[in-house]
């Protein structure tokens, strides 16, 4: 890790289903416990829809109905599937945290659609992961 934000990372690196699920422990989330696992599989169901609603972002379908430890091990390869797996995965980042100041009273609450901020970052790694994509075909 470098410091940034992984919204700024270009892909993960994880090996193993057991460096995701270390991944996850590391932000408090426990996938034996169901309402973790219930809460981050709602936030990424929630992620893919606003990708297709706003942006129409297409995710193949073995993408979208991965756990969220596939998505991460694809999110740490390479390809065209990486880069849907590391868009959700960067919105996931985004949703959560928008809903991490809700809960603190940090920010009064805001549906992901209505909020420009959401909305522009959103579009700024669209961008980016598109450039990236323009690159792996062209070379």
């Amino acid at each position: 890790m470098s410091g940034s934000s992984v919204i700024d990372w270009h892909r993960l690196n994880l090996q193993s289903p057991a460096a995701a699920r270390r991944f996850l422990e590391n932000h408090e989330l426990n996938l034996d416990v169901p309402g973790d696992r219930t809460f981050i599989e709602h936030v990424k169901k929630d992620a893919v829809s606003y990708l297709r609603r706003h942006f129409k972002f297409a995710i193949p379908k073995p993408v979208e109905a991965a756990g969220i430890e596939e998505l991460m091990l694809l999110a740490s390869s390479s390809g065209h599937r990486q880069l849907c797996a590391c868009t959700i995965l960067k919105t996931v980042q985004i949703i959560n945290h928008m809903a991490g100041r809700v809960r603190a009273g940090q920010v009064e609450p805001m549906p992901v659609d209505d909020g420009a901020a959401a909305q522009n970052e959103a579009q700024r790694l669209y961008v980016m992961q598109r450039e990236i994509l323009d690159a792996l075909q062209a070379s």
